[in-house]
């Protein structure tokens, strides 16, 4: 157990530099930040949680994905909408009994688009990103903090992802973000299960008025249900543009 504050990030609605995609209009990155001082009871608190799904599952263990919880697909195929919304409710439930703070961005591909950015898309986000990110330890005075990243974020962009000639974000630990699976990390797994959330809760906001405003699924609106009681409980806090 890290004894430095640890944000662990992830996203939806990546789709490269494809900003035309309508399926996925918009491109969300969350990030979960995890004191110290509430490591312990929160790992004890999602170690209850994940039983529960693996039980669902059937299964000995199981990595949660928001798109696979929300839509019962992967080991959640099978699994009754009313268990996997209990245990998307269990989640939410425990972020706010922990006041887990939550640091996201959200970024409407065609507003993208007209400003121009059509290339190198995801580096630009994520290296903005994790800029807000430094911004907010050195706002917040928090010190030296572990950053961590799924390993397939930077995968989807591998060949994107040079590092800076000096590290520019002194706060994180080693200047850097750390990128690990998410199948052995569960604070990625919360991440991703965060950021789906708010990818799918916030469809409908800043719709490209070429193609009007999109329907929300009845699993679209559980997921603004979601979002609404996380924003209620203050630890939910939107960074500026996360593209420079």
């Amino acid at each position: 157990m890290s004894a430095l504050p640890e944000i662990y990030f992830d996203d939806s609605g990546n789709t490269g530099d494809d900003l035309d995609n309508d399926a996925q209009r918009n491109l969300f990155i969350a990030g979960v930040l995890i004191s110290p001082d509430a490591a312990e009871a929160l790992t004890h608190a999602t170690d209850a949680l994940w039983t529960q799904a693996a039980d669902a599952c059937s299964l000995s263990g199981v990595e949660w994905k928001g798109e696979q919880l929300y839509g019962g697909k992967g080991p959640f195929r099978g699994v009754p909408g009313g268990t996997r919304k209990q245990l998307l409710g269990g989640l939410v439930d425990l972020l706010l009994d922990h006041e887990v703070p939550i640091l996201w961005q959200g970024l409407p591909k065609w507003q993208a688009k007209a400003r121009g950015l059509d290339e190198a898309v995801w580096k630009k986000v994520l290296f903005g990103y994790c800029s807000l990110l430094h911004d907010y330890l050195e706002t917040e005075e928090m010190g030296r903090t572990l950053v961590i990243g799924d390993e397939n974020t930077s995968v989807r962009a591998w060949h994107q992802w040079v590092a800076p000639p000096q590290k520019p974000w002194p706060l994180f630990e080693d200047g850097a973000v750390k990128f690990m699976p998410s199948d052995k990390v569960r604070g990625l797994q919360i991440a991703d299960v965060v950021a789906h959330t708010l990818y799918r809760a916030n469809k409908a906001e800043c719709p490209d008025p070429e193609r009007g405003t999109p329907r929300l699924s009845n699993t679209d609106v559980s997921a603004v249900e979601y979002r609404d009681r996380l924003a209620a409980g203050g630890n939910c806090r939107t960074l500026l543009d996360p593209v420079p």
